[in-house]
């Protein structure tokens, strides 16, 4: 019997930094499909299953890694675009939780926009009443959401919206200085987003496909196309 070894989890925290009240962060409980009929049909993650079965006073053994590519503008009044499904949605809590306990808030915050994908709007909204008092308080500006399952959705992926917002976005990016955050995963939404952001590129700036991805690996270097993506 050959058991392979599990890999570290490593997960995107909601929390800027540990405080009194620790760190917090979302995570899907996983069920894997089986293909072989002789064993159940369900794999429970390894993960997610143990984190689900942890209460208030259990201990968990964790460590940290720095992430200092995917962190909120420095500077006052930047504009944003974030962009997440699922629990990709998490750090930017986090962003915005940052700038309304920030010295931002009397220098000027800037245009905060939101792109949210979920599979249904009645069931899996991650942090709804969390986002919606940041539009309330005003320091979220403009908030799409895409729901993928909901028949009645304008927009079934973040990648959608993209699409359909292309001119508002690239404005954003080319005139009002907007950095773009990608949380999720690498091959459906990391893949997906970056492929929308070269279209619309070329569509509204008359750039050539090759000339657009030039501009979106530009704008990668620079740290204005940040992602926080996985497998």
């Amino acid at each position: 019997w050959y058991q392979r070894r599990v890999r570290e989890a490593v997960v995107s925290t909601q929390s800027t930094g540990i405080t009194e009240q620790g760190i917090k962060f979302v995570f899907n409980i996983i069920t894997n499909k089986r293909n072989s009929t002789s064993l159940s049909s369900a794999l429970p993650g390894v993960c997610s299953t143990y984190l689900s079965s942890l209460s208030t006073t259990s201990h968990l053994h964790i460590y940290r890694r720095k992430n200092t590519s995917f962190l909120p503008p420095s500077i006052p009044g930047s504009n944003m675009i974030l962009i997440g499904a699922g629990t990709g949605v998490s750090p930017f809590l986090g962003f915005l939780d940052n700038v309304d306990s920030s010295s931002h808030v009397t220098e000027g915050v800037g245009h905060v926009t939101l792109i949210t994908g979920n599979r249904y709007r009645g069931l899996d909204s991650v942090y709804e009443k969390e986002f919606q008092e940041h539009v309330t308080k005003e320091r979220l500006n403009t908030w799409y959401r895409a729901f993928s399952r909901d028949e009645d959705s304008q927009w079934r992926y973040v990648q959608d919206v993209v699409r359909d917002k292309g001119e508002e976005l690239v404005n954003g990016i080319v005139d009002k200085g907007a950095a773009v955050y990608v949380c999720g995963d690498a091959k459906g939404l990391g893949a997906g987003v970056w492929e929308a952001f070269v279209e619309m590129v070329g569509k509204w700036t008359g750039r050539s496909r090759e000339e657009s991805e030039v501009f979106m690996k530009e704008l990668r270097t620079s740290k204005r196309y940040c992602e926080d993506i996985w497998s």
